[in-house]
């Protein structure tokens, strides 16, 4: 059911990007924040509690390299990014309208 929810973010995501190609990490910071959204707060507690790492402190720390090598905690990191950040609406929209400003690997 929540793998769904990450396929689904996918999808609507891929529906609104005004970018011509997307990267794989901006895809993924996206559909896994709405998964982790989605779940039941207990397990989404368990979750975090589970994956103690802090925050991406930097976008450049949002990158292919570190999705690859980690993605679980990839996803914690993501969803601490995006709860912490003081407008993630507006970080959506920029994600849907321009790139990260991380290292093209």
């Amino acid at each position: 059911m929540w793998g769904e929810a990450h396929e689904v973010a996918h999808a609507v995501a891929q529906a609104n990007f005004r970018l011509p190609k997307p990267s794989l990490e901006t895809h993924e910071y996206i559909a896994y924040v709405v998964q982790l959204a989605t779940l039941p707060v207990a397990l989404r507690q368990q979750l975090l509690v589970l994956f103690g790492n802090p925050a991406f402190q930097n976008e450049r720390e949002i990158n292919r390299i570190f999705l690859q090598l980690d993605p679980e905690v990839f996803t914690v990191k993501a969803y601490r990014h995006f709860i912490a950040h003081p407008d993630s609406q507006a970080f959506f929209q920029r994600l849907l309208n321009s790139r990260f400003s991380s290292p093209r690997y």
